[in-house]
């Protein structure tokens, strides 16, 4: 009888030695699926914010490129400075990449050259400011003119107070003393990401429940 008790209390033991070996072991793996979910969505949204600061970089640069070699015909004698601004300028004013990326102009002061589809083409914005009060056109000069070029963040207050973040890239072309920028919304950026990790805390509660 004493002898069947010592068995029996011997096997209860290894069996919840068993099962706490087991607790532990799916609680590393759901720890160990969650951190790297967490890595994996924090180099997701790495990738495409790196993505696309060069894909406007790139892009701004394809403009300045233009300018260079416009400017190279004045030098030439083949047109005068206003004739290669006035070409320029119109040129800029339709260009377009991917869906709906387009560029602006402005001068060190502030005194706008091109802004498509825009009233405010012509005029100085240097004081204007964003959603949050923060002078953006200031800052689109300054990184270009004395940073070698650089890129800004700031928002839009649509009319029913919803609120969109842009961010833009802007590059010094100096000969002529025009900021060329390009930028967009990049809330859908957010909203990948957002959607990335959706997807990723799906599948660690599909882990969670299958070692339930």
């Amino acid at each position: 009888m004493i002898k069947n008790l010592k068995v029996r209390a011997k096997i209860m033991l290894l069996s919840a030695i068993l099962i706490l070996f087991l607790c532990v072991t799916v609680g590393v793996s759901v720890v160990s699926s969650y951190s790297s979910s967490n890595q994996n969505t924090e180099t997701m949204n790495t990738t495409l914010y790196d993505d696309y600061d060069a894909l406007i970089q790139a892009q701004v640069k394809n403009v300045i490129s233009y300018l260079t070699f416009m400017n190279q015909q004045v030098k030439n004698g083949t047109m005068t400075l206003e004739e290669a601004k006035s070409n320029a300028s119109q040129a800029i004013r339709v260009m377009r990449y991917s869906d709906d990326g387009y560029f602006w102009v402005d001068q060190s002061n502030g005194m706008n050259v091109v802004l498509p589809n825009s009233n405010r083409e012509g005029t100085n914005r240097y004081d204007n400011t964003d959603g949050n009060g923060k002078y953006h056109i200031r800052e689109f000069i300054d990184k270009a003119v004395n940073q070698g070029g650089g890129y800004t963040d700031f928002v839009r207050v649509n009319d029913d107070g919803s609120v969109d973040t842009k961010r833009g890239y802007t590059e010094y072309f100096k000969d002529w003393d025009w900021v060329v920028g390009t930028g967009n919304y990049i809330d859908d950026l957010n909203v990948k990401t957002n959607e990335f990790q959706a997807v990723q805390q799906d599948t660690n509660r599909n882990t969670i429940f299958m070692f339930a």
